[in-house]
């Protein structure tokens, strides 16, 4: 074989793998724009952490969230590695440079959110991280923007009418009993949420099942523990003296609401502060006196907000941190509707039995 023969081939081989190379690098390059422009613009995958929303989502639920439900955000966020929620997989690194941050709009507006709703949304509190990639929370929308929100008693009341969602809604309840109990009955009537007491338990769980639980003979009483009207928590939105809340008695609240004005003053400036300041488009600033200013340097007597807002709570009233402990969410912070639990672990169970088959494919209420 001649020497040019021996060159010709030896490049036509080196070219090939080249191309091979090449067209590898192109169809994975492919793949992950495929994958990323459907996660972004239809559906994308959650797992629930924790048990704020039991009995209607599990922790340990696989979810697809429907971002098509309320219409498809644009990222505000554009410069981010594909397929990453603000870190690097496996690591602590961050997968995104905030550079350069636009406004958050929406293509192909979807639906309104509506009251009832189970939500995805970016934690609005997470002010350290970019909007909308703020750590994700599934919560449902109990109040919706202009409402007035009442909890009297643990009861949940909007413009006056007293609300009622789906059966899975647990409360706390105080469990009387003279015996100890197995851990095997409160499995029994799927009880999670348990805690020894002097002369009982307290529990989490469903008006349902706190009935059925009523029937056995071991339980003297079952009663539905609420909050005394005078108690202040001090972990409760606003986190004021002015308005001494807690999560049974919340109150008067009335929703932002796009195009609403609202006054400033001492006992309201506590309530919208945070969101005039931290998700209205302004150039808005407190000032060292604690009230808000505008650019010009005038201080704001009252305030029209540019976004519409929600209020969300869990379904496990009393382990859930909601709204009744950060304020509002903005239609901005919104991600979609949980439309289908695809796999679900229970992790309190071993490895080898932990699947929750009745869960496969589960449509969230």
């Amino acid at each position: 074989m001649s020497l040019l023969k021996i060159l010709t081939w030896e490049l036509f081989t080196r070219l090939q793998k080249k191309m091979r190379s090449y067209r590898l690098f192109r169809d994975i390059l492919f793949a992950v724009f495929v994958a990323a422009f459907i996660r972004w613009v239809s559906v994308e995958p959650y797992v629930i952490p924790t048990p704020s929303m039991e009995k209607n989502l599990l922790a340990g639920d696989f979810l697809v969230v429907s971002k098509l439900s309320y219409g498809i955000r644009f990222p505000s966020t554009l410069l981010q590695i594909p397929l990453t929620h603000g870190k690097i997989w496996l690591t602590g690194i961050d997968s995104y440079l905030d550079w350069i941050q636009i406004p958050s709009y929406r293509l192909f507006g979807g639906r309104q959110v509506g009251r009832g709703d189970a939500v995805v949304f970016n934690y609005p509190m997470e002010l350290e991280r970019p909007p909308d990639l703020r750590t994700h929370y599934v919560k449902r929308c109990v109040a919706l923007p202009g409402d007035t929100l009442l909890i009297r008693a643990g009861e949940l009341y909007i413009n006056g009418s007293r609300i009622k969602f789906p059966e899975g809604i647990q409360y706390r309840y105080e469990l009387k009993t003279s015996r100890r109990l197995r851990s095997r009955i409160f499995e029994r009537y799927d009880i999670q949420d348990v805690v020894f007491e002097p002369d009982g338990y307290t529990i989490n769980t469903t008006p349902s099942v706190a009935k059925k639980l009523k029937e056995n003979p071991f339980v003297e009483s079952i009663e539905r523990w609420i909050y005394p009207a005078s108690y202040w928590d001090q972990n409760i939105f606003p986190k004021t003296p002015i308005w001494r809340w807690n999560q049974d008695f919340f109150g008067p609240l009335v929703i932002p609401k796009k195009g609403m004005r609202v006054h400033l003053g001492d006992s309201t400036l506590p309530l919208y502060r945070e969101a005039i300041l931290h998700h209205e488009e302004n150039e808005i600033y407190l000032e060292e006196d604690g009230f808000l200013y505008d650019e010009r340097d005038k201080r704001l007597d009252s305030y029209v907000f540019q976004k519409d807002y929600y209020f969300m709570m869990g379904d496990n009233r009393y382990n859930s941190e909601d709204s009744r402990f950060w304020g509002f969410v903005p239609m901005t912070a919104i991600v979609g509707k949980p439309a289908l639990v695809i796999l679900s672990f229970d992790k309190n169970k071993p490895w080898y039995s932990n699947i929750r088959w009745d869960r496969l494919f589960h449509i969230p209420n």
